[in-house]
């Protein structure tokens, strides 16, 4: 199909190598000859494209040879983790071929959060809205659950618009609070800060090892050896840097690190991105995000010509 065909580009450096003969053994049409059967399905949501992996999955035979000869193609990256969690339960093995965005990660939403809880200090106090997110996050829920909830319920009975730093970090206060609410105003107090909140992070891990997944333990050790990483080329500087300037070379670096995943590529269902396909074949196929601007991608750097 590709190599005989003169407008297939695909086939362009194959027909021009002379090292390679007409009689290759590898050389087959099935793309052209093998029997097909193509569903198109359609779905609103981005979560429910998961969702209804999962059920073709379940549709399949639960034997584990027909799960290696199957893959899921994501074209857009960012469906990996809710395309793992949608997972039928007798899929046993699993391999991840892609590297996944660390800004992808419900870590990078906390620092984020955390940045904006420090905008919003005002006179000694923090708006509700962002304590109240801050608290609910499931990470800051791990440190310790039991004290957060009722911090939480005693505060939905008496509520109030700005809670001033000193409720939030008094000597009755709990351990993760005092370190969520110290705050920062500089680029080293901001530097201190975050030492903290990712040394407590890691005692959360230690902690409830088991009730963690692998995965939120991997967005973890990123984070942080990316964290120590930007810490130790910035102080090399003698220029004090604003807090907005680091927040924006650590997003920087953070958007920039992709989270290798490794496995056993002979074994179990496939998870790849769209260019991994490239010279595989699979019995069962199931393509995620056919939208445009996704699949082809949306160019980058669009710009409007007047002639």
């Amino acid at each position: 199909y590709y190599t005989d065909d003169p407008r297939q580009e695909a086939g362009t450096f194959i027909r021009k190598n002379s090292l390679i003969t007409e009689g290759y053994s590898w050389k087959e049409s099935l793309l052209e000859n093998d029997n097909k059967t193509i569903e198109m399905i359609g779905v609103p949501l981005q979560v429910l494209q998961a969702k209804t992996a999962g059920q073709i999955l379940t549709r399949l035979p639960h034997d584990p040879e027909i799960m290696n000869r199957t893959a899921i193609v994501l074209p857009d990256e960012q469906l990996l983790m809710p395309v793992l969690y949608a997972l039928p339960g007798h899929v046993e093995d699993v391999n991840v071929t892609m590297g996944y965005p660390l800004s992808a990660s419900p870590l990078f939403n906390l620092t984020e959060s955390l940045f904006d809880l420090q905008r919003s200090f005002r006179q000694g106090s923090f708006y509700f809205k962002h304590v109240l997110s801050l608290l609910s996050h499931p990470y800051i829920q791990f440190t310790d659950p039991a004290g957060i909830n009722q911090w939480l319920d005693h505060f939905r009975s008496k509520p109030q618009i700005r809670i001033s730093r000193e409720e939030l970090t008094g000597s009755k206060a709990l351990p993760v609070m005092k370190v969520l609410f110290s705050g920062f105003d500089s680029f080293k107090t901001a530097l201190e800060y975050f030492n903290a909140f990712f040394s407590m992070m890691i005692e959360a891990v230690r902690k409830n090892h088991e009730e963690i997944q692998s995965i939120e333990k991997e967005y973890i050790y990123y984070f942080y050896t990316r964290f120590r990483k930007l810490e130790e080329i910035l102080v090399k500087y003698t220029e004090e840097l604003s807090v907005e300037t680091f927040r924006s070379l650590f997003n920087e670096v953070i958007r920039s690190t992709r989270i290798p995943f490794t496995g056993e590529p002979l074994k179990g269902l496939q998870v790849m991105g769209f260019l991994e396909t490239r010279v595989l074949d699979f019995e069962n196929l199931v393509i995620l995000s056919l939208n445009e601007d996704v699949l082809p991608p949306a160019s980058q750097d669009r710009k409007s010509t007047r002639l």
